[in-house]
C-alpha cells in the first residue's frame, strides 16, 4: 500500500497481510489498520484535521477492472480509516500528481 500527500510532497509505503492470491482486500480489519498506520506516518498532525480527501488506484489484482464489491470495499476501508471523501480511479497506470489534481478538480474538489 502506498500513500502520497501531493499537497505536502510526502509519501509512505506499508505492507500488510490483508491480501490473498485473488483479491487485494481479503482481510478488512488488517487492511484498515495498515491504512491508518500509513496515514499517521505521513501526517505531521496526530489527528487528521479538516475533511481529508483521497483518490485511490488499485494497481494490483485489478485485471479486468474492479468489481462494484471491490470498489465498495476500498471506499469503506478508507472512510473507516479516517477519510472524508473517497474517489476511485480505474486507470491501469499509476497517475502523476498533476493528473490526480486534474481529476480532483474535475470532480469539484480544488486543492
Amino acid at each position: 500500500m502506498e500513500l502520497r500527500n501531493i499537497t505536502k510532497d510526502v509519501q509512505g509505503e506499508a505492507f500488510g497481510k490483508f491480501s490473498n492470491t485473488r483479491i487485494a482486500i481479503a482481510h478488512f480489519i488488517e487492511a484498515e489498520e495498515t491504512f491508518r498506520n500509513l496515514l499517521k506516518s505521513i501526517s505531521n498532525d496526530r489527528n487528521i484535521n479538516g475533511k481529508p480527501l483521497i483518490l485511490v488506484q488499485q494497481l494490483d489484482k485489478s485485471e479486468g477492472g474492479l468489481s462494484s464489491v471491490e470498489k465498495r470495499a476500498l471506499e469503506d476501508l478508507l472512510l473507516h480509516g479516517g477519510m472524508y471523501k473517497v474517489y476511485i480511479d480505474d486507470s491501469k497506470e499509476k497517475l502523476s500528481d498533476e493528473k490526480v489534481l486534474e481529476l480532483l478538480n474535475e470532480k469539484g474538489y480544488a486543492l
